[in-house]
């Protein structure tokens, strides 16, 4: 329930569909069943005194409530109110979005604080449909709400005295304890705060009546000493203060100052030290024994350079803690005067050495404990290499796809310089996924993981085994299927099998620990698809008369298997346009229909086709096909199944429309006339303003065919074709005339006019949309939102303002307990003028309720309106581009936006590198000749119109509920 009514209340997208599925939903519907009694609500209330209160929310006879596209089930929203009020802020006004059950009913709660209540007005709960704001006119229910205002604001009970005194009394000297003692009457539990002016001293728990405390912190001179008594339970005893009491501090003698510490290490021995460790004695003298110190080994550095972070990076193997109170037997202790002594082994780190002290992380800014002592280490023997880290996974091919355990042995792997281990992954791998290859965590997502450690401090951690050369081996069993992989598997690009690296942040990089081994899966047997035997019955199906529209009822039974995944295909048409011999043509129909998978029932289903008048000519076949739906409509010739429909001979002269009764302006009207005599000199004109076609001569069967130009000024809207004969009008139809479609711009390669730059480098700032955003992440998704823009490379011509660029990266949103997943990659930008251009995305989403899942490419998603470049020699760049959704964006959303819609505006900054050729992208000149687009893309355009002709047609299932 948010602010701003644009996207106030709405439900989560269950999934982004195509614009079919949204078109497909407004037409069905999703109808409240009537009921003879309306909501009603019932409520109770319990109270936290001085706290909240929380409202216990039952309704029956929601059955009404609406259920919209995309939701699992019906939902009404519920909201506490000042009665009367219809006002709800989803920020400030207590509300919630409730299921509800199949019997109508919803349960839920309220919780308001008490300082937002106001015993002098009333409060309700009102309930109104999801995806709306409340108003008089759609509210389900409301219900009163009684309050208990004595009990959520009770009365403090009984008042408190308190009296202060010191011990020793008046006066004491600097630094002596002082004894303060608050007595409070009656003897009530709770705490006394001592403060001297502004100052705290402290504060102790009042028992037996009396609270004390003993205090060396009061300065030299004069102090007015208070005592505030604060109540266990407020309700029962109120809070008192204690007259002030003066007192005041004497300053004691001088004593000596103190010389300064100099810290101060020696060694036992510093040079010719064993360079594969040896252990010295270590003496310290000069410290503060009130802060303890890290004795440890680092590379050499001045030791004003050192400090915390140098230490912690790499540094504290081995260290120690010495201490004025050691608590383990690792632990070093001071003595009185900050000496200690203790052992340390040593071993190189770097070029040169150095024993450190330092103050732990309790002084981490403390630099007065600082010290350092050179070592050097005797010439080293050359050793044999380390032999090469190896990972083996068993099995690793073939692996039974529903469950399986994976054994992985690594042997010889380097440990970490810091200490932290490594990282063992089974996941997935982009084709550059090694952190020493500066590749992201992105590139290498895992589906179970653990660390190994010389040190596991929990279950995600395994333990390593040392070797005597000090490399390290590990085993690990991990239980994988091939289900939960694909969950985690970000495309197809991306390998699967267990791998092994350094994390860079707190394992530090390490390329020879940076190991993979690919994992397949077994093929899973193909089960024997069903037989199916498809059959479809029209109605009707004879002598249907050209002249009317005619509604045609298809039944089809036998729908079923893996070709009905996507629903049907019904098409009705001339025969001699296809008959189950390759791919189903995507145009050229009289009349198609996307039958949903949803609408299939049992493998039937019954679709009505509307044929409009004048688009059927007697002299040729027709017949109602059908054919899988969507991609497998070209391969998939198993749910093709034929009836034919005949159409009656005229007895008297009629006028028939070769394909559709429809043109654009300039375009091509075709049509013929029958039933006229042998011999008939028919002239064509086309009203409204008079337009003579042309004539015609009617052959032996006593027909004619036209051919009409319509020229590009004729009148748009409806108008009437008129076939005569001598004079009378013999004939006539009415026929549309559509504004002139625009043609895109098409591109085709030729020899370069232009000269462009080579583009590589560029950045897209760009975040969609903000209220989606809040949508995905605010409390009705709950979802989350990952993922990023990459850079972006291609072409861009100064000189003609235009150009392309293709980024890499892609944004994932998630909501609904995962029934909203939606991911759009690859963003394009296509530059077309100095002021306009166009972001072009990838839209990939998770199907829902059975459709299918969603994979569309090169969706031209918004216009972008450019403001005034910023140029360089070498760069050009646009801040804060307006963007509109599209149409095809607007399907790409599922409907949850509509096209016009503004978006987040678009930053984007392009390097100019050398000079290239022009192509299709940088210079307006050049038409693409294209070339043989991918089948996905080619079929998605034939569904998108197979899937529009639904606006005309009306589906419907078999006495079931949608």
């Amino acid at each position: 329930m948010l602010r701003t009514r644009r996207a106030a209340l709405q439900r989560p997208l269950a999934s982004v569909l195509t614009g079919a599925l949204v078109a497909m939903a407004a037409v069905v519907g999703v109808a409240a069943p009537a009921t003879a009694a309306g909501p009603t609500l019932t409520t109770s209330t319990t109270v936290v005194a001085n706290e909240k209160i929380t409202v216990a929310i039952t309704g029956t006879g929601f059955e009404v409530a609406p259920q919209y596209p995309g939701q699992p089930s019906r939902h009404a929203y519920v909201a506490l109110v000042e009665k009367g009020d219809l006002t709800v802020d989803q920020a400030t006004t207590p509300n919630a979005s409730l299921d509800v059950s199949t019997a109508g009913e919803i349960t839920g709660s309220l919780e308001q604080i008490a300082s937002e209540l106001d015993r002098t007005k009333a409060y309700e709960v009102i309930s109104w449909p999801s995806r709306s704001f409340p108003t008089e006119a759609n509210l389900l229910a409301r219900a009163d709400v009684s309050i208990d205002w004595a009990a959520l604001f009770p009365v403090v009970a009984e008042s408190t005295t308190t009296t202060l005194s010191a011990s020793p009394d008046g006066t004491a000297v600097e630094g002596a304890d002082v004894t303060l003692t608050a007595t409070v009457s009656p003897a009530a539990s709770g705490a006394v705060s001592f403060t001297a002016g502004d100052a705290s001293l402290g504060s102790a728990p009042v028992d037996g009546g009396v609270a004390s405390i003993v205090t060396s912190s009061l300065a030299v001179g004069a102090h007015s000493i208070a005592a505030a008594f604060t109540p266990a339970d407020a309700t029962a005893y109120s809070a008192s203060t204690a007259p002030a009491l003066s007192y005041t501090v004497t300053a004691k003698a001088s004593e000596p100052e103190t010389p300064a510490r100099v810290p101060t290490l020696t060694l036992s021995k510093s040079t010719g030290l064993d360079p594969a460790g040896e252990e010295i004695t270590v003496t310290g003298t000069g410290y503060d024994p009130a802060q303890p110190i890290y004795l440890t080994t680092c590379t050499d550095r001045p030791l004003a350079e050192v400090d915390f972070a140098f230490i912690a990076a790499g540094c504290t193997r081995g260290a120690k803690l010495v201490t004025s109170n050691p608590t383990t037997a690792t632990m070093v202790k001071f003595a009185e005067d900050g000496s200690f002594e203790t052992t340390l082994t040593v071993a190189p780190k770097g070029e040169t050495t150095a024993v450190y002290t330092i103050a732990d992380h309790t002084g981490m800014t403390n630099r007065t404990q600082d010290a350092k002592a050179v070592v050097s280490f005797a010439a080293t023997t050359p050793t044999e290499p380390l032999p090469a880290p190896t990972l083996t996974v068993t099995p690793n091919t073939d692996v039974d796809p529903s469950g399986a355990t994976l054994t992985v042995e690594g042997r010889n792997y380097r440990q970490s310089e810091v200490g932290a281990g490594f990282a063992l992954r089974f996941g997935w791998v982009a084709e550059t996924w090694k952190p020493s290859e500066g590749a992201a965590n992105s590139a290498r997502p895992s589906v179970s993981y653990v660390r190994v450690s010389g040190e596991p401090t929990g279950d995600a951690n395994l333990p390593w085994t040392e070797n005597a050369d000090g490399t390290v081996d590990f085993t690990w069993t991990v239980q994988v299927d091939e289900k939960s992989a694909n969950e985690k598997r970000p495309g197809d690009d991306y390998r699967l099998g267990v791998f092994t690296f350094g994390n860079k942040a707190s394992q530090g990089l390490q390329p020879d620990n940076e190991l993979f081994v690919p994992v397949t899966w077994a093929a899973v047997a193909p089960q024997p698809e069903p037989t199916k035997s498809p059959r479809i019955t029209v109605t009707p199906n004879a002598d249907l008369d050209p002249a009317v529209a005619n509604t045609l009822t298809v039944s089809g039974t036998g729908f079923v298997g893996d070709s009905a995944v996507n629903g049907a295909y019904v098409v009705f048409g001339e025969k001699s346009l296809w008959a189950g011999a390759g791919p189903l043509p995507a145009e050229g129909w009289v009349q198609l229909a996307w039958v949903r998978p949803g609408s299939i029932i049992g493998g039937a289903f019954t679709v009505d086709l509307t044929v409009p008048a004048g688009s059927l000519d007697p002299t040729k076949s027709y017949h109602v096909a059908t054919s899988a739906a969507h991609a497998l409509s070209i391969t998939d010739r198993t749910l093709d199944a034929f009836a034919d429909v005949t159409v009656a001979q005229p007895t008297a002269p009629f006028v028939a429309f070769a394909g559709s009764a429809t043109v654009a302006q300039g375009g091509v009207l075709a049509f013929t006339g029958g039933g006229f005599a042998p011999g008939d000199v028919v002239t064509a004109v086309a009203h409204s303003e008079p337009v003579t076609i042309g004539t015609a001569t009617a052959d032996a069967g006593g027909r004619v065919s036209f051919s009409w130009a319509v020229p590009a000024g004729f009148a748009t809207g409806d108008h009437t074709l008129e076939l005569s004969v001598g004079g009378v009008v013999a004939a006539s139809a009415p026929f549309r005339v559509t504004p002139a479609a625009v043609a895109a711009a098409v591109e085709s390669p030729a020899a370069p006019s232009c000269v462009a730059r080579s583009v590589s480098g560029a950045t897209i700032e760009w975040g969609v949309k903000e209220s989606y955003r809040s949508y995905i992440t605010g409390p009705i998704a709950k979802g989350e939102i990952s993922g990023g823009w990459g850079s972006g490379s291609g072409a861009y011509s100064p000189e003609n303002d235009r150009g392309r660029v293709s980024f890499g990266g892609s944004v994932h949103y998630t909501g609904h307990s995962g029934l909203l997943d939606m991911t759009l990659s690859n963003p394009r930008v296509q530059i077309t003028g100095a002021n306009t251009a166009s972001l072009i995305v990838n839209v990939q989403s998770k199907g829902y309720n059975g459709s299918p899942d969603v994979n569309a490419n090169g969706v031209v998603f918004a216009t972008l309106s450019l403001p005034a470049a910023t140029t360089t020699a070498n760069r050009i760049s646009w801040t804060g581009a307006s963007a509109t959704l599209t149409a095809a964006g607007a399907e790409a959303f599922a409907g949850f936006y509509s096209a016009g819609e503004a978006l987040d505006p678009v930053s984007i900054t392009f390097p100019l590198g050398a000079e290239v050729p022009c192509d299709a992208s940088t210079d307006a000149t050049l038409a693409a000749t294209g070339g043989q687009a991918p089948v996905d893309t080619l079929w998605l355009g034939a569904g998108m119109l197979l899937i529009g002709a639904l606006a005309v047609s009306f589906t419907r299932r078999r006495r079931s509920a949608l």
